[in-house]
C-alpha cells in the first residue's frame, strides 16, 4: 500500500464534520474533545461563511491541532482549500469535478468525494483523482430525511467491496452503533453531533478503536 493511502486511512479512521451553525467557539470545543479522543481528520462544512471567514476558521482549527498529524479539509470551496491551513477539499457529487479540482490544487492536496449509490461508485473516471469517498447515509439521519434512504450495513459492505480507495461511512453513526459496522471493509466513520459531547465522543472513539474494518 502506498504511503499516501496509508496516511489517508490513518486520518479518516474518525472524521469530524462541522454542523454548519457558524459558531467557531462551539466548533473548537468539539474539535478539542475529538483531538483528545484521537480524531485526526476535520471537515469544515460551513456553507454560510465567506472565504475570509473560512480561512479564519481553518487557521484557528489548524492552530488547535498543533503538532498533531491532523488533516483539515474544507467542504466544496476549492479556492479556499488552496490555503496553507487546509490539507484539501471535500466535494459533493454535484460540485466541481474531482479532476478539475486536482488540476487547480495540484498533487499534494487531498480530495474527498461524497457518494450515495453503487452507480456512483462505478464511475471510475470521477473517482480516480480522489483520495477517499464518503458513503451514506448508512443509518437514518435528520439531515437526509425524505431525500436519501439509509443504505444499511449491507449497503455499506457492498459499497466498500466495490470501492478501490478508502471509503468512509457517514450518516447516523454514533457511539451506540459504530461497533455494528465491524467487518464491512470501510476505512473509517464520519460524524457531526457525537463530537458535541465529550463523553459521547470518547465512547465513539473507543468503539472505533475496537472495531476493525
Amino acid at each position: 500500500m502506498a504511503a499516501r493511502e496509508l496516511a489517508v486511512r490513518s486520518a479518516v479512521r474518525a472524521m469530524l464534520i462541522t454542523p454548519g451553525r457558524g459558531d467557531l467557539a462551539a466548533l473548537l470545543r468539539s474539535a478539542s474533545a475529538a483531538l483528545a479522543c484521537g480524531v485526526r481528520c476535520f471537515q469544515l462544512r460551513e456553507p454560510e461563511l465567506s472565504a475570509r471567514e473560512l480561512l479564519r476558521w481553518g487557521a484557528a482549527l489548524r492552530e488547535l491541532c498543533g503538532a498533531r498529524p491532523a488533516r483539515v479539509l474544507v467542504n466544496t470551496r476549492v479556492d479556499v482549500a488552496a490555503a496553507p491551513c487546509f490539507d484539501g477539499v471535500h466535494l459533493s457529487w454535484r460540485a466541481l469535478a474531482p479532476r478539475e479540482a486536482r488540476a487547480l490544487l495540484g498533487p499534494e492536496k487531498w480530495i474527498g468525494l461524497s457518494v450515495h449509490t453503487q452507480d456512483e461508485l462505478r464511475d471510475r473516471a470521477r473517482l480516480e483523482p480522489c483520495d477517499y469517498v464518503l458513503f451514506g447515509p448508512v443509518f437514518a439521519t435528520p439531515s437526509k430525511a425524505g431525500r436519501l434512504e439509509a443504505r444499511g450495513i449491507a449497503g455499506l459492505r457492498a459499497a466498500a467491496g466495490a470501492c478501490e480507495i478508502p471509503l468512509v461511512a457517514v450518516g447516523g453513526i454514533d457511539e451506540t452503533n459504530a461497533a455494528a459496522l465491524r467487518g464491512t471493509g470501510h476505512a473509517g466513520c464520519a460524524a457531526i453531533r457525537v463530537f458535541e459531547d465529550r463523553e459521547r465522543a470518547a465512547y465513539f472513539a473507543r468503539a472505533l478503536s475496537e472495531n476493525p474494518s
